[in-house]
């Protein structure tokens, strides 16, 4: 199975696009609908052989599962999205980079990298009142 086309398939069903960037394993993410990322769009860096190592070891958390790499894959599937579509303010994400890397250790990792702005705080205007 082709777990990269997996992934790129199901954000693609979810609005986006995966465009590839030249260079390796890296795609660019791209919302066609409307601007939805505040630093620009983020890049997708999905290594086959890190992918499949990185499902192969997460799987082991769900040996009690009928099919413990199809159940990896769709969790990996979700939080990609999840990172991709979350709303961090003005109806904007803020992921800036995400996909699979080998650490110094020679573990394989899922990463993302976000700037998310911090929420200012707003003193409520005197005339502010609470019914309920």
């Amino acid at each position: 199975m082709d777990h990269r086309r997996a992934i790129i398939s199901y954000l693609e069903r979810e609005g986006l696009a995966l465009i590839p960037t030249g260079s390796g394993d890296d795609y660019r993410v791209v919302d066609p609908s409307r601007r939805a990322f505040l630093h620009g769009e983020p890049v997708f860096t999905l290594p086959a052989d890190l992918l499949s190592e990185y499902l192969v070891e997460m799987s082991e958390r769900y040996r009690d599962q009928p099919d413990p790499l199809g159940e990896a894959l769709s969790l990996t599937r979700i939080h990609a999205m999840e990172y991709l579509t979350t709303d961090h303010g003005d109806g904007l994400n803020a992921t800036m980079a995400l996909g699979f890397r080998r650490t110094t250790r020679g573990d394989v990792e899922f990463f993302v990298e976000q700037d998310i702005p911090s929420a200012e705080f707003v003193e409520p205007s005197a005339d502010l009142e609470w019914r309920a």
